[in-house]
């Protein structure tokens, strides 16, 4: 759930989608078998606006740096890993 492509693992046998998600076009290049829902496989989210945006200079960032981020793989995010992070 989550992540739209194939892992094209092959000891992964399944995966989760919607007939919206997984068309009849793209289905042969996926390894696994899907088993569609009814409805959406993707769980949407309506993010709430922040009250107010930090300064990047709370977290010992520039004014001027550009920070990037990709969160793929929550399953990683730790009480460990985000202390860490607050360090760096």
């Amino acid at each position: 759930m989550g992540y739209l492509g194939t892992t094209a693992m092959p000891w992964i046998d399944y995966f989760v989608t919607d007939k919206y998600c997984l068309t009849d076009a793209n289905q042969a290049h996926f390894t696994e078998r899907p088993i569609v829902v009814d409805g959406s496989a993707v769980p949407l989210l309506t993010p709430k606006p922040l009250e107010e945006r930090p300064a990047k200079q709370e977290f010992g960032l520039p004014e001027n740096a550009v920070v990037l981020g990709c969160f793929n793989n929550i399953y990683k995010f730790t009480p460990e890993l985000v202390e860490a992070w607050s360090r760096s």
